[in-house]
């Protein structure tokens, strides 16, 4: 009974030590996530990551508003945009960020100009 408590001691110190040196060798950015989540509501745009590294991105568009809403994104190599949601409605909208910074704005009405606007930083 001794010899297996001691067994089942070194399995237990054992596993988390080496799920640790398994993972020392693997890049951190690969193990990030490549969606990005993006809430408008009146009249704000929250991004839930405004600085990651380049890389091809799913924009988790949710309109958590009242009223239509669209996201836009321009920047280096990127101009897109989604469907225009009705509120509680959401899209996806898949991009491939590289270095600089990106707009994201909703283009309905004036939106834009009463502060529906924000960024995102790529290194």
């Amino acid at each position: 009974m001794q010899k297996q408590s001691r067994r089942v001691a070194r399995i237990a110190v054992g596993v988390p030590f080496a799920l640790a040196v398994s993972l020392s060798g693997v890049d951190a950015h690969a193990l990030e996530s490549n969606r990005i989540t993006v809430i408008e509501t009146e009249y704000s745009i929250t991004v839930s990551r405004p600085n990651v590294r380049a890389g091809t991105y799913t924009l988790d568009v949710r309109n958590d508003g009242r009223t239509r809403h669209d996201l836009v994104i321009a920047g280096p190599g990127v101009d897109s945009r989604t469907p225009v949601l009705e509120g509680g409605a959401s899209a996806e909208l898949k991009v491939t960020l590289q270095a600089g910074t990106y707009a994201l704005w909703c283009s309905v009405g004036k939106h834009h100009s009463i502060g529906m606007r924000s960024s995102i930083s790529v290194a």
